[in-house]
């Protein structure tokens, strides 16, 4: 296929849009069209676009003061809530970019983030201040009443930032073992908005959702597409998140109309909650990104949902956060789901390891050009040099290329097809996960001579980590204390389900990982940590089978560790469901990670039951003791 033809049928994507305007220059321009209108929604709190724009400002006048101006970074370390939405604007408006640091990950990553980024501000809670003893820089302690601002200027700043300027760093797993800033611009995110806004514009009565960690590019759609446009913005809090049971009847009480979700969190929704069809009426816009979305959840979707739209999204950090698209609605009889075709002012290309164009059908690495891009990474001038290389199309509009390593291929319509990767990066669960970066933290300790890690999918098509390790000695080596250990340094979501030792690690001929080896190789048998207790009372027996399911186990003790022995919040979510059906109770997530193992778990549900039953009247009481 000719490159013209490329570029005329495949990358047809210019567009207009408000290429020289900042993220909070044009909130600015939407405070004045709804001043009294909501912004923010957070339990029982809630902020009119006016007063949002005033804490911002008087937030940014403080910031301004402290030095903060155009492409200085400042930490924000804060659960999500009001307060965080406030920082976030007002750093932009400061002229500066945020660089997010999730309050939930170990203290020794918080610790390496805040040293690797060089903020010279940060944003956080008193409550984090154990964590922050190792930071020698200013913290700007933000809580509830601002009292602290209360005499700063009220009204809106002098720009200094351009929309090429930095916006955020956001950080991603990094393959040699520690993780690497994505440099946004705002110019980037403006582009990737109006897009959005211009394909699947708002109407004024919807509500949005804002659930994503700050930590992740997907956040960046879910909190500012909405606010720019003078959409409610409803926040999500951490407990509701976790329990999906709440937060689906959230979603249906609030009355959301679109969100941003992981195909995961998608597969346990339509598999957990058969009236979600029914209960989430106002839900018309699903958009899925940030792993593969399987046919099978869209055709349990589509039969859910029959008049909602389901969006797949292609993207990373490195390029705003999605630069294809596919509607499901046009499906027809293929049996995977594309991932579409590229948005406005983005560029595809899929070339070979020569860097020449493939022909449709032949698979390649896809690159990235057009106003998407980031800068590239944060003080690391190789590493962007290596992934951000400038474009071998000479007939294209744009000069650099952004290599992806995913691997795909075109077809005749121009859509495309993912098919895997280059190198060991995976996702599960929506998680980018650099597998060497694993590797590299299991590697530190003294008894692992050395370890592969590989991303596997059970029975019930859920996908999860398992380490390969080849100890330096054979006996008094703890699973628990190896999680301990990684648990100190990654967050929850890279620390492997499951541990493997072996003699030694299989290698091919050439000397290389012969991963597809590693399940072949001749295990060390290493002894449970615990002897194997079997449950004593029937509610322990129908835990038991229903971790079994879950977890896809053969041999569970009543006394494991749910998450030590492979379990997340996913799985939670689909324990608690079971539970719910067996026991025909009401019972909250949190049980879960307060009673993490079968016995703890079934006094809880015995206590429920023992409850209700004496709050019943005597004659229902009767009437359920002769059922039984």
């Amino acid at each position: 296929m000719e490159v013209n033809q490329i570029i005329r049928n495949f990358n047809n994507t210019k567009c207009d849009f408000p290429e020289d305007k900042c993220i909070f220059t044009l909130f600015e321009e939407q405070v004045d069209k709804t001043p009294s209108a909501i912004a923010l929604e957070c339990g029982n709190e809630s902020l009119t676009f006016k007063e949002l724009n005033t804490r911002a400002n008087q937030l940014a006048n403080f910031l301004r003061k402290s030095g903060v101006g155009p492409d200085v970074l400042v930490g924000v370390c804060i659960e999500r809530s009001i307060e965080m939405i406030v920082c976030l604007f007002g750093i932009l408006k400061a002229g500066g970019a945020y660089v997010p640091i999730d309050p939930k990950y170990p203290k020794e990553r918080i610790t390496y983030l805040l040293n690797d980024s060089k903020v010279p501000i940060l944003l956080t809670h008193p409550t984090l201040k154990p964590h922050l003893k190792e930071f020698n820089s200013e913290i700007i302690y933000i809580d509830k009443d601002w009292k602290q601002f209360e005499g700063e200027d009220k009204e809106n700043l002098s720009t200094l930032s351009s929309s090429t300027n930095l916006a955020y760093i956001i950080y991603t797993s990094g393959s040699t073992g520690n993780p690497k800033g994505v440099m946004g611009i705002h110019k980037a995110s403006v582009n990737r908005f109006n897009w959005m806004w211009n394909n699947f514009p708002f109407d004024s009565a919807e509500k949005c959702c804002q659930k994503t960690s700050l930590s992740f590019v997907d956040s960046i759609w879910e909190i500012f597409g909405p606010l720019l446009k003078g959409i409610t913005l409803v926040i999500i809090s951490d407990e509701i998140l976790k329990d999906n049971y709440l937060f689906v009847k959230n979603l249906s009480v609030k009355n959301i109309s679109r969100m941003v979700l992981v195909p995961s969190l998608l597969k346990v929704i339509l598999e957990i909650y058969e009236d979600a069809g029914q209960s989430l009426l106002e839900l018309k816009y699903w958009f899925c990104s940030g792993e593969p979305l399987p046919i099978e959840i869209y055709k349990n979707f589509n039969s859910l949902f029959p008049l909602s739209k389901l969006i797949n999204l292609y993207g990373s950090s490195e390029v705003a956060a999605d630069v294809t698209i596919y509607d499901t609605k046009n499906i027809g009889d293929l049996d995977y789901v594309p991932i579409g075709k590229p948005i406005d002012n983005c560029e595809v290309y899929i070339l070979n390891s020569d860097l020449n164009l493939v022909e449709p059908g032949e698979p390649g690495e896809l690159h990235i050009a057009g106003e998407c891009l980031a800068r590239g990474y944060l003080y690391r001038p190789e590493l962007t040099s290596e992934k951000f290389i400038p474009n071998p199309i000479k007939e294209a509009n744009y000069s650099t290329l952004y290599k992806t390593g995913d691997i795909v291929k075109f077809f005749d319509d121009g859509n495309i097809k993912y098919l895997g990767r280059t190198d060991q990066q995976v996702k599960i669960r929506g998680y980018r996960i650099e597998l060497g970066e694993v590797e590299a933290a299991i590697n530190k300790l003294q008894y692992i001579k050395e370890s592969v890690v590989v991303a596997e999918e059970n029975e019930i098509n859920s996908k999860y980590l398992k380490a390969y390790l080849v100890p330096t000695r054979k006996h008094e080596i703890s699973i628990s204390n190896i999680r301990q250990f990684l648990g100190e340094t990654l967050p929850d979501f890279m620390i492997p389900s499951q541990f493997i030792f072996l003699e030694q690690i299989p290698l091919t001929p050439n000397g290389k990982v012969d991963r597809s080896g590693l399940s072949r190789t001749s295990q060390i048998n290493m002894s449970r940590e615990r002897d194997v207790i079997l449950p004593s009372t029937s509610t322990e027996e129908a835990l038991l089978e229903i971790w079994t399911e879950v977890l896809d186990k053969l041999i569970i003790s009543v006394d494991d560790n749910f998450f030590e022995i492979g379990g997340h919040s996913l799985a939670a979510t689909k324990i608690i469901s079971r539970i719910r059906n067996a026991f025909d109770i009401e019972f909250p997530l949190k049980k879960v990670f307060e009673n993490p193992n079968i016995r703890e778990l079934a006094n809880e549900i015995e206590e429920i039951i023992f409850k209700e039953i004496h709050e019943l009247s005597e004659e229902e009481a009767n009437k359920l003791i002769n059922q039984e």
